[in-house]
Parts: C-alpha cells; sequence; structure tokens
C-alpha cells in the first residue's frame, strides 16, 4: 500500500480488516483529476486483483460520503495487474454494472440485469433469450456494458447475447400469458360496460310509431346488424362508419359560453381514436352520460 493510498484509507476511516487485507496489499493512486467547474475528483486506483465485491462496494460508498462533505463528488477507475476472477463475482460486478451510469437505462436494466454471464476469452457471454438480441442494443448498450466493466478493472471485453432455447421459450410463453391477462382484462370491462348500458337505456315506448317515425327510425343505422370496420382499416374520412371498442379516457369541459366538449378516447387493440362531440350545454350533454371509462 503507497503512502499517498494509506492516507486516503485514514481519511475515509475504511475498516481496519480491509486495510490489511491482500486486496489493498499493491493498492496504489495512479492519479488524480481535479475538475474544477464540476467539482469532481476522479481517482485512479491500481490493484493486484480485481477487489472483491463488498470491498469495492465500501471505498465507494465512503469516498463518496466523504467528499460531499465539501460539497465535491468522488469517482474512480480500477487498474488491476491480474484480471482473473471467479464466476461468482464476475455475476456480482455485472449486476453492479446496472446500478449507475448509462446501464441504469430502464430498458437495458429491466431485460439484462439479472441475465447469467460467463467468460470466453475475450468475450462476456449473456445467456439470454433471442429475442432480447437486437441491433439496438448491440449498438447502443453492450459497449456501455464493456466500458463500465472496464472502470472496475475488467480488460475490454467484447459483450455477446449467447442465445438460450430455455429462455426463448420462456419468454414467448411469459408474453403468452400476459397476453391473455390483458385480453380477458379488456372482455370483463366490456362486458360491465354493455350491462351498464343496458340499464341506462330508456324502457321503450308503447304507441305505435307515427308514418314519419318509421321513416325516421328506418332512417338510422340498425348498429346490431350494421357492419363493424376495425379501427386499423380506417384510413379516410367517411360519412357513416360503425366501429366498437373500448373507452379508455374521458374528459369533459365547459367553455365560458357554456357549450360543453366532450373528449373521449376508444380502442379495439388494432388502433385506437380520440373522439370529440360539441354540445350546446350541460342539460344536453346528460344524454351522453353514458359514455364512461
Amino acid at each position: 500500500m503507497s503512502n499517498k493510498f494509506e492516507i486516503l484509507m485514514n481519511q475515509l476511516d475504511m475498516p481496519l480488516e480491509m486495510r490489511n487485507s491482500e486486496a489493498f496489499l499493491n493498492a496504489e493512486i495512479e492519479k488524480v483529476l481535479v475538475h474544477k467547474v464540476s467539482r469532481v475528483w476522479e481517482f485512479h486506483f491500481s490493484f493486484a486483483n480485481i477487489l472483491p465485491i463488498e470491498i469495492f462496494r465500501e471505498l465507494q460508498k465512503r469516498l463518496a460520503q466523504e467528499f460531499s462533505k465539501t460539497g465535491n463528488q468522488a469517482i474512480f477507475e480500477i487498474h488491476c495487474q491480474n484480471s482473473q476472477l471467479s464466476d461468482e463475482l464476475l455475476q456480482a460486478y455485472y449486476q453492479l454494472a446496472f446500478e449507475e451510469g448509462p446501464c441504469a437505462s430502464h430498458g437495458f436494466k429491466s431485460l439484462y440485469q439479472d441475465l447469467q454471464v460467463h467468460l470466453d476469452g475475450d468475450k462476456l457471454l449473456i445467456e439470454g433469450a433471442s429475442t432480447i438480441d437486437t441491433e439496438h442494443f448491440r449498438k447502443n448498450h453492450l459497449p456501455n456494458l464493456s466500458r463500465q466493466l472496464v472502470k472496475y478493472g475488467f480488460p475490454h471485453l467484447t459483450c455477446q447475447v449467447h442465445h438460450s432455447d430455455e429462455l426463448t421459450q420462456q419468454q414467448a410463453e411469459n408474453f403468452q400469458a400476459e397476453n391473455d391477462k390483458i385480453i380477458q382484462a379488456a372482455n370483463e370491462d366490456a362486458l360491465k360496460a354493455m350491462e351498464s348500458l343496458q340499464q341506462m337505456a330508456p324502457p321503450p315506448e308503447e304507441k305505435p310509431a307515427s308514418d314519419f317515425q318509421a321513416r325516421k327510425a328506418a332512417a338510422k343505422p340498425n348498429l346490431d346488424k350494421a357492419e363493424i370496420t376495425p379501427m386499423i382499416e380506417v384510413q379516410t374520412e367517411e360519412n357513416r362508419l360503425v366501429f366498437e371498442g373500448m373507452v379508455f379516457d374521458l374528459e369533459q369541459k365547459v367553455t365560458r359560453t357554456g357549450r360543453v366538449l366532450l373528449n373521449f378516447k376508444m380502442t379495439d387493440y388494432t388502433s385506437s381514436f380520440s373522439l370529440q362531440k360539441w354540445m350546446k350545454n350541460e342539460e344536453e350533454a346528460k344524454k351522453f352520460d353514458m359514455i364512461k371509462k
């Protein structure tokens, strides 16, 4: 342990058993870069071997806490003379990489962090479903993972997804199960909505319809027999169009002039529409109370 490194350990009040461990036996501070504007102190450490994960975390925590007392931030990178490590330590550092920096992005982290890894020469092979091996991750995220591991003392590794048939099948089954849940919930909501509409509908009139009323009723579309158009097929304006779906958002606004604007959104799971209805006043708006989520 060099004098400068020992002084730093005293400042950080590192536990004695860690200071005296083999991990810090040939420890040195190679250089320190002080970024005055951002108030970041960037340490470059040299160790004989990659640190045990608990010692790394303790060093990281104490360094951050000590320098934050003076309004500064401390970060560090590690260079190791020997990069050999156990599978257990490799897995621990792999998961650590997703806790900070660019690897912490939600999409990348949620798909990759819990996967198993192993080394094959200068390659880090990640056991995963074939569906996560996309150009987006290969181009934008896996290089960041490699650079993050270098900061922990690893050599430069090429990160690759090793396709696992078992994980690919498992992901497909999970997707299907989740999709079935969504469809089941949508069907249940649709059934409840139909029951509510039926309860709110006025009773049929007993009196015979006049000739005028008969002609008027004939002019209206018979929704029970109308051809239903999937939303995804609607490309242009239509004079008369029938589609069915789920109302999943609803908002009603009253303007300063008293007019009422009803905004609502519908989906049939092929596509979604935003719809509007203007009404003269709140009294007229009551006719459309049946439109609910």
